[in-house]
């Protein structure tokens, strides 16, 4: 990501709910990066499947933004089919999706899927 001119956090931190109460909901993501000036909570994607919405719903809820990376295209597309499919359940927020294989092709063209308020 940084090859690409990302600004990159490899140890951002957990995104917390309320900074004077620490032990309250929390998320962790893997790096994070600035993208048009805000800062995205990144999570590297291996496990695709529904089950892993709650975690997506968890981190969007604290931040309002997140981005997925996953390995190749066909992954990246069936997540994004999942989180589509579920967008009425997800707070409100933007999620990026973009997959590995894409990058190291040069095709750091990021897919975005808006949740709904």
């Amino acid at each position: 990501m940084a090859a690409a001119g990302y600004a990159v956090k490899t140890e951002p931190g957990a995104v917390l709910a309320a900074e004077d109460e620490p032990w309250r909901a929390r998320a962790e993501p893997d790096p994070a990066l600035t993208l048009r000036g805000e800062l995205w909570p990144v999570e590297v994607q291996r496990e695709v499947s529904p089950r892993v919405v709650a975690k997506w719903a968890k981190s969007l809820e604290l931040s309002g933004q997140l981005a997925l990376m996953l390995y190749n295209e066909q992954a990246r597309r069936k997540q994004q089919m999942i989180l589509f499919e579920a967008r009425y359940k997800l707070p409100a927020g933007v999620i990026r999706l973009v997959s590995i294989e894409a990058m190291e092709a040069g095709g750091w063209a990021w897919e975005e899927l808006t949740t709904p308020l």
